[in-house]
């Protein structure tokens, strides 16, 4: 073989894997939105690790970078009777999932994954 064709091979093979670094290293921006009088919270966080939130009132609101592929997970729990809750995930500012629940300590969860 000779030297150029050497170099083309390895030339090659750097931009193949920087091109796979670089979409390995993509994250994304992710919203969790909660609306509701009374409730609890329950979420995936950044780290992938469950977090809980009591008592929350009208709004709760958490925002993250999160890398492809990886879950996303939010529940809430209306804490009064004749209420209701909604929630919604948002990856990079589009609406993934929602889910909403109306009557006495009624869940809503929504969960979805950041593309790859």
């Amino acid at each position: 073989m000779s030297r150029i064709s050497v170099f083309l091979i390895v030339v090659v093979l750097g931009v193949v894997c920087l091109a796979s670094t670089a979409r390995a290293e993509r994250t994304y921006s992710v919203r969790y939105r909660v609306v509701g009088a009374h409730f609890d919270v329950t979420y995936a966080n950044a780290t992938g690790a469950t977090e809980q939130q009591d008592q929350q009132v009208r709004r709760f609101e958490r925002e993250f970078d999160a890398p492809a592929g990886a879950f996303l997970y939010l529940s809430a729990q209306n804490n009064t009777e004749d209420g209701g809750v909604r929630c919604m995930i948002d990856v990079d500012g589009k609406r993934v999932q929602y889910a909403a629940s109306q009557g006495d300590y009624v869940i809503a969860s929504c969960s979805a994954s950041v593309p790859d």
